[in-house]
């Protein structure tokens, strides 16, 4: 008797495994992945981007670059079954601006190629705004020493950001934790400010000091490669 019901307990064993690999395989998804609907922003005008809040909330443009809306999940986290809500406005139109996430959940935003319409003026071109999802304010914070257009950003390993200039080769630096800005050495490269197209540096200015105060080493191309690319031209 001990012995057929140690052959139960086996053949019960094996067949639950069984199902279970059976379903691991069924759940498993496909290996392409899959796409699913999310619930269509109703206030959508000139939307340049989705950026991931810390929160998990998804923030975009509605009816203008000034207008704001944010996708929230379900309490399931799904976004399928979000919902979108309006935010507070900035305080300016900004297309082609530099946006960021910053470390501490707010949104930076700073110069762009069209402010409030026609392209930047000097007055606008270095400005910049921050929004505080918790607050749900924008708030102007430091102007930036040089223009910034559409341009190219980073945000460094210690979450500042690092600013190419409208046109130029001037390094300009923002941290977020002291609301000020820092110049840096100057690229090698200028930048090609039509609004077209323009020239990105591979490498950091040769003595930017790293975030464990050490020097970043100057990065050359390889002969042969470009230093940069143009809208007209993929990047290399």
């Amino acid at each position: 008797m001990r012995r057929v019901h140690l052959r139960v307990l086996g053949a019960l064993a094996a067949s639950l495994s069984l199902a279970s690999v059976a379903h691991s395989a069924s759940a498993a998804p496909p290996a392409g992945g899959t796409w699913t609907a999310a619930p269509k922003n109703p206030n959508v005008g000139q939307a340049f981007g989705l950026w991931l809040l810390t929160d998990g909330t998804v923030l975009s443009h509605g009816t203008a670059l000034d207008n704001w809306v944010v996708l929230t999940p379900d309490a399931k986290g799904s976004y399928a079954n979000g919902t979108w809500k309006a935010v507070a406005s900035s305080a300016h139109a900004r297309g082609g601006a530099q946006q960021h996430v910053l470390k501490d959940g707010r949104f930076f935003q700073a110069g762009g190629e069209y402010i409030d319409g026609p392209d930047c003026t000097t007055a606008l071109c270095p400005t910049t705004e921050i929004y505080d999802p918790v607050a749900n304010t924008w708030t102007p914070e430091a102007t930036a020493p040089y223009d910034i257009g559409d341009t190219g950003s980073a945000t460094l390993a210690d979450g500042r950001i690092l600013d190419s200039t409208r046109s130029g080769n001037e390094i300009q630096i923002y941290d977020p934790t002291t609301n000020k800005w820092t110049v840096s050495s100057p690229s090698e490269l200028n930048v090609v400010a039509n609004g077209r197209r323009s020239v990105v540096s591979r490498g950091l200015p040769a003595n930017l000091t790293r975030p464990d105060g050490g020097t970043a080493r100057e990065s050359r191309p390889p002969t042969g490669r470009s230093h940069g690319c143009r809208s007209e031209t993929p990047c290399r």
